[in-house]
C-alpha cells in the first residue's frame, strides 16, 4: 500500500499547485510524454467505418502497457520487505458522435495520488486543431464513487487520489487522445505471489477499431493466460532479458444491449494473471507447467491440483477445529444427531470466520468439515467446481476460480457467509459441472448440481393500500416483504444495512455468547458501544430505506416507519420479512369525476424491453428459477364505483415461465393478486419470443389502472 508521506506530500505539493504553480502538472505531462508521443499506426487514424457513424463514441484505438518493479527495502535487525510496484500505462483515442460522449468526455478523471503518476491529452478538433488539456484547472474529487469505469485502472489497489479536469468546448466530432500512468503497489512476497487476474471482455463499452495489451516481465515473472469464446490469444517473445506477451483485438462492435447477458461465459474474452515464481516455491503455484495453459484443464489435473490446496488448507482447519469444538460443546451438540452436529457445525464456522473476521477461503471450510465429520465418522465428500459466472470448469487457470463445497448426508453445503444458511445454494453454483475429489487417489469424479427450484425461491408482497383521509391524492400504505432462499440472499444486503447483528449472532443458532468471556469493565463498553451504533442505525435506517423506495416509486411523500421481524439468518426461521408504513402521491388521477388509481404500478420495476433487446444475439442466462407473488388490497373509498377490474384477469404461461394476475372486489375492497415465475435457468435465444410474452404481460399489467366513478 502506498506509504501515507508519499500521499501526504502529493496532496500538500498538489494545494501548493492550485495556488501558484504549474510545476506538479509539469510533472504529470512529462510521465506519458513519450507514451502520448509514441508512433504507432492505429493512433494515427482519424476516420471511422461507415456503419458505426450514428454510435455515442468509437475507440480508434487503445493500448494498455503492464511492466513491474521489484524492490527491496532492508529493516533494521528484520527481514527484507519485497514489494511488487505495478507500473500500468494506457492510452486511448476516441471520437464523439453524439452529445451523451461529449459530456462524459467533458470531465476527465485521473488519479493524482502518486508522485510518479502521469496523464495528459489532447482534443483534436474537426478541422485538424489541436487543443492541450488544461491540466492546472484540475480539482481533487472524494472518494471514486463518481468516476466512471473508463478512467480506472486495471490493477487498482483503491488507494488512487482522483483529479478531474475540464475539457471546454468540446463538441460532437472532436477526437480526444489521452493516456494516464499509475503506479500501484501490489503488495509483498516472499518466494511467490500470484496477483488479482484481469477478465478482460474484447467487446467494450463502445465499438473498437483496434486495442492493445503489453505486458513485460523479468524472468522470475510470468503471465497465466486464456482467451475463450473466440478471443485471440497472448503471443509472447523475449527481448532484452524480458519475456514480452502481446495481445492485440480489433474491428469490435458494440453488443446491442442485451438483459440477462453472462458476459463472462458468453462474450469472447482474455484472462490473465501476473504471476512471480522462485523456482523453489514454483509448487505452491497453481499453474506449474506453462503448457498446461495450452489445453484445457483436465479432470485428472484438476483433482490433483484440488488435493494439493485442500492439503495446504489443513494446516489452518486444523488450527480452528480447537475453537470451533468449544462452541460445539457450549451449545451441547458434540453428542446430538448427526443432521443437529451439521447444522451445528456450519453455523459456529460462520459465526467464527465470517460474522467475526469477515473471510473463510473455500478450501479452509472444506478442509475444516472433512476434520469435524471425521470427529464423528460422517462421510463427507468434497467437491470443486467454478462460477457460471466467472469461467467453465475446463477452463481454470487461477486459484480463485475454484468454488469449493462438501457434501454431506445428501446435501450440498457450500462456504458461509455473513447472511447464508445450511441450504443455500449460490445462484452462480446451480446446474453446473462440478468434480467430487476422490479421497485417496483416482480420479475425480463428475455431477451436476441441483438447480433450486423456483417453488422454494419465492419473494411474496403485501400492500394494504387506502386513500388518505388528509388528501385523497395520496395513498397510504402499509407493506409486508418476505423473501426465501435464493431470493433473500438478493435483498439481505440492503435490508441489513445500519442492522448490528453481529453480536447477537449467536442467537440465531443457538450457540454461545462470545462476551461472556469478557471482563465486567469489557462488556460494559462493548454494550455501551452497541447501544450508540443502534440508536445512530436506528435514526440512519429509515433515511436509507427510504431512499431505496425512492428507487420504485416516483414520489415518496413521507416514510413513517421500517420494521425488520426476521433477517432470514436463523435456520429455525429463514425468511427475511420486514415492514413498512409509507405514504405515497401521484398514484392518484382525477378524470372529470372519476378517478384513476395506479394500484398495478406496486409490481415496481417490471422489465420494459426495448427494440433492442427484442432481438437476441446469445441465449438468456436468468440467474436462478425464482417466483413472485403481489397481493394488493386497496380500500373503496365511500361514494365510489370500481369498473373494469375484469380487465386485471390474464395469464400468459409457457414452459420458461408465467405472469398471472386476478382482480375482485368484495366487501368494498379490491384484492389484486399477481404471480411472475421464472422456470428456466437458460433459454435458447431461439425461445426469447416465449420470454416475452410473460415479461410484455407483466409489464402491460403494471401500467394500468383501476376506475372508481363518482356515484
Amino acid at each position: 500500500m502506498r506509504s501515507l508521506f508519499i500521499v501526504l506530500v502529493a496532496t500538500m505539493v498538489w494545494q501548493v499547485a492550485q495556488g501558484q504553480s504549474s510545476e506538479p502538472f509539469d510533472k504529470l505531462r512529462a510521465n506519458v510524454s513519450q507514451f502520448l508521443q509514441q508512433a504507432d499506426a492505429a493512433f494515427s487514424n482519424t476516420q471511422i467505418p461507415a456503419e458505426w457513424q450514428n454510435q455515442s463514441a468509437v475507440i480508434i484505438a487503445q493500448k494498455t502497457t503492464f511492466s513491474f518493479d521489484q524492490r527491496t527495502s532492508f529493516r533494521l535487525l528484520g527481514a527484507a520487505k519485497k514489494s511488487v510496484i505495478i507500473l500500468e500505462k494506457e492510452r486511448r483515442k476516441i471520437k464523439l458522435l453524439d452529445q451523451n460522449a461529449v459530456t462524459l468526455f467533458s470531465e476527465l478523471y485521473y488519479d493524482g495520488g502518486d508522485a510518479n503518476n502521469g496523464f495528459d491529452g489532447k482534443v483534436i478538433k474537426a478541422d485538424g486543431k489541436v487543443i492541450p488539456l488544461e491540466l492546472e484547472k484540475s480539482v481533487s474529487i472524494e472518494g471514486d464513487d463518481g468516476v466512471p469505469g473508463i478512467f480506472k485502472s486495471y490493477t487498482s489497489t483503491g488507494d488512487e487520489r482522483f483529479y478531474k479536469v475540464p475539457v471546454n468546448g468540446l463538441e460532437i466530432g472532436d477526437i480526444i487522445d489521452y493516456a494516464y500512468q499509475v503506479n500501484n503497489v501490489a503488495g509483498t512476497y516472499g518466494n511467490f505471489l500470484e496477483f488479482t487476474p484481469i477478465y478482460y471482455p474484447c467487446h467494450r463499452q463502445y465499438s473498437v477499431m483496434k486495442q492493445q495489451f503489453e505486458v513485460k516481465l523479468d524472468n522470475n515473472t510470468y503471465l497465466n493466460h486464456r482467451a475463450v469464446n473466440g478471443a485471440p490469444a497472448f503471443s509472447e517473445r523475449t527481448e532484452g532479458g524480458y519475456n514480452i506477451y502481446n495481445w492485440e483485438d480489433g474491428n469490435r462492435p458494440i453488443i446491442k444491449q442485451q438483459v440477462f447477458l453472462n458476459s463472462h461465459m458468453q462474450l469472447p474474452m482474455v484472462k490473465f494473471q501476473i504471476v512471480y515464481s522462485s523456482r523453489e516455491d514454483a509448487r505452491n503455484l497453481f499453474i506449474l507447467d506453462r503448457n498446461e495453459l495450452k489445453r484445457d484443464l483436465t479432470p485428472a489435473e484438476l483433482s490433483k491440483k484440488a488435493a494439493g490446496l485442500l492439503q495446504a488448507a489443513q494446516a489452518s482447519a486444523s488450527q480452528a477445529i480447537p475453537s470451533v469444538r468449544y462452541h460445539l460443546s457450549k451449545m451441547e451438540v458434540m453428542d446430538a444427531n448427526d443432521d443437529e452436529y451439521i447444522k451445528g457445525c456450519y453455523y459456529v464456522l460462520r459465526h467464527i470466520f465470517s460474522v467475526r473476521r469477515n473471510e473463510l477461503p473455500g478450501a479452509v471450510f472444506a478442509s475444516t468439515m472433512q476434520q469435524l465429520m471425521k470427529m464423528r465418522r460422517i462421510d463427507v465428500q468434497v467437491g470443486v467446481t467454478a462460477s457460471r459466472y466467472t469461467t467453465s470448469i475446463k477452463d481454470i487457470i487461477f486459484k480463485s476460480e475454484l468454488e469449493w463445497f462438501v457434501k454431506v448426508k445428501d446435501k450440498f453445503i457450500f462456504p458461509p457467509n455473513a447472511m447464508s444458511n445450511l441450504t443455500d445454494i449460490p445462484p452462480g453454483m446451480q446446474g453446473i459441472l462440478a468434480y467430487m475429489l476422490p479421497a485417496g487417489t483416482g480420479e475425480a469424479t463428475a455431477i451436476t448440481l441441483p438447480i433450486v427450484p423456483y417453488t422454494d425461491n419465492v419473494s411474496n408482497f403485501s400492500y394494504q393500500v387506502s386513500m388518505s383521509a388528509a388528501n385523497p391524492d395520496h395513498l397510504v400504505v402499509t407493506s409486508q416483504h418476505e423473501h426465501l432462499r435464493n431470493n433473500r440472499e438478493g435483498e439481505i444486503g440492503k435490508v441489513m444495512t445500519y442492522e448490528i447483528y453481529q453480536f447477537d449472532d449467536w442467537k440465531t443458532y443457538g450457540g454461545w455468547d462470545d462476551t461472556e468471556a469478557m471482563r465486567p469493565e469489557q462488556q460494559d463498553q462493548l454494550n455501551a458501544d452497541i447501544s450508540k451504533y443502534r440508536a445512530e442505525g436506528r435514526k440512519l435506517k429509515p433515511q436509507f430505506m427510504e431512499t431505496q423506495l425512492k428507487e420504485e416509486f416516483s414520489d415518496v411523500v413521507s416514510y413513517q416507519r421500517f420494521q425488520l421481524t426476521q433477517d432470514g439468518r436463523n435456520p429455525r426461521k429463514p425468511a427475511l420479512l420486514y415492514h413498512e408504513d409509507f405514504t405515497l402521491g401521484d398514484m392518484v388521477l382525477h378524470a372529470g369525476k372519476s378517478l384513476l388509481i395506479k394500484l398495478p404500478e406496486f409490481l415496481t420495476n417490471q422489465l420494459q424491453l426495448t427494440d433492442e433487446q427484442r432481438s437476441r444475439q446469445f441465449d438468456a442466462d436468468m440467474r436462478n428459477l425464482r417466483t413472485y407473488n403481489y397481493t394488493i388490497t386497496f380500500t373503496v373509498p365511500a361514494g365510489y364505483k370500481v369498473l373494469g377490474l375484469e380487465e386485471l384477469n390474464q395469464q400468459k404461461e409457457n414452459e420458461t415461465g408465467s405472469f398471472s394476475s386476478s382482480a375482485i372486489l368484495a366487501n368494498n375492497v379490491v384484492t389484486i393478486k399477481t404471480t411472475k415465475v421464472y422456470k428456466q435457468l437458460l433459454v435458447k435465444k431461439e425461445d426469447w419470443p416465449k420470454v416475452m410474452e410473460w415479461v410484455d404481460a407483466a409489464y402491460a399489467f403494471s401500467q394500468k389502472k383501476i376506475l372508481l366513478r363518482k356515484q
